[in-house]
């Protein structure tokens, strides 16, 4: 059954929109006054028959790959495949959060590299399968036409689920028993292939640097441990921005001190966000859109008056709305034209409720 999708907006202004800004434009390269490094002695090879698949999988390890997705060493991952049948590869391309696109770039400017980086990967483990997903449905039509069905023979997987799809993705493969499958970030297959055919280590990460405060919205490929305040310097502002956001604008977190921060592996983005009015709370006007994204199909926002209210009535209320059901995905919060803090009110009581069981 197909699930009925949802789309962002933010004072008007369409999130796919934005998201398609740094989607079409080619990523920008940063580095802090030093080059690739080499890895020490490494040959450099020139195609994939040159290669074995054990001499793949000690290049993974010297170069000191993770997968910036779930942060594993590339090797181990590879390796715990070592001996399995059927193993099929399922590269991460999704971006299922508005603005962020550091994933589904490298199909799109890094595709050469992405290829060679899953043909390395599949004769590592000694598969046959492999299936590129992605998330594009709340993108734009200019952005679905750059998108390909397939890269060289590899099919892409456009999802058509609710957010967030990264998780809902991998319970849906664990579905299927009869066969084994490892979940490998795009990122790292493009870090295996410079590994292997330019022998350099894994020293930069891909980020999305985006937000209505920002006047070039990019991808860039930045050295690691690189102070956020490089990053926004190098795509400016058009206002001075309310709230810089390392992360997605529905998971990530709000930070100050944008020079000490520094980006990490793992960093998906950083978003310099513009807000007129913070935090003024508006009365719920029942648009419904709240109980639309939520992915766990609660309905939020009587959760939320129940919370408030507090009284023995209400509290068997909450039991029956099921709050523990809430995955604190911020999609209400998200969403909600009266800016209403939904998705922290329901946090905040399961919190509370689980420390008290525990005491």
């Amino acid at each position: 059954m197909r699930i009925k999708p949802f789309s962002f907006n933010i004072r008007g202004v369409n999130m796919a929109q934005l998201k398609e800004d740094t989607l079409l434009n080619k990523p920008t390269l940063m580095l802090s006054n030093v080059d690739f490094k080499k890895i020490p002695n490494a040959k450099i090879y020139n195609n994939i028959d040159e290669i074995s698949d054990k001499e793949i999988l000690k290049r993974a390890e010297e170069a000191k790959i993770i997968d910036e997705r779930d942060e594993y060493l590339l090797s181990e991952k590879l390796n715990a495949c070592i001996g399995k049948k059927n193993i099929i590869l399922l590269v991460d391309a999704i971006d299922d959060e508005p603005y962020i696109t550091s994933q589904m770039c490298t199909i799109v400017h890094y595709k050469e590299e992405l290829i060679k980086g899953i043909e390395l990967a599949l004769k590592a483990v000694g598969a046959q399968k492999c299936i590129i997903e992605t998330y594009l449905k709340n993108s734009s039509n200019e952005v679905k036409k750059i998108f390909p069905r397939k890269i060289s023979k590899y099919p892409i997987l456009a999802l058509n689920t609710k957010y967030p799809a990264d998780i809902r993705m991998k319970k849906l493969w664990y579905d299927y028993r009869d066969n084994k499958y490892v979940y490998i970030g795009a990122c790292s297959l493009v870090h295996l292939a410079r590994a292997v055919y330019q022998g350099i280590e894994h020293k930069t990460t891909i980020i999305t640097v985006a937000g209505n405060a920002v006047k070039h919205p990019q991808n860039i490929e930045a050295e690691i441990g690189l102070p956020v305040s490089e990053l926004l310097e190098r795509t400016g502002f058009s206002v001075k921005p309310t709230r810089i956001i390392l992360g997605g604008s529905l998971t990530g977190e709000a930070i100050r001190d944008i020079d000490s921060q520094k980006i990490n592996i793992s960093t998906q983005g950083i978003l310099a966000i513009y807000e007129k009015e913070i935090h003024k709370d508006y009365g719920c006007i029942r648009c419904g859109k709240c109980v639309d994204v939520c992915p766990s199909r609660l309905n939020p926002m009587q959760l939320y008056k129940n919370i408030i209210l507090r009284s023995d009535e209400t509290n068997r209320e909450i039991e029956k709305l099921d709050s523990k059901m809430c995955v604190s995905c911020m999609c209400c919060s998200y969403v909600c034209p009266s800016k209403i803090n939904i998705a922290e009110t329901i946090l905040l009581y399961n919190r509370r409720n689980r420390f008290k069981n525990e005491v």
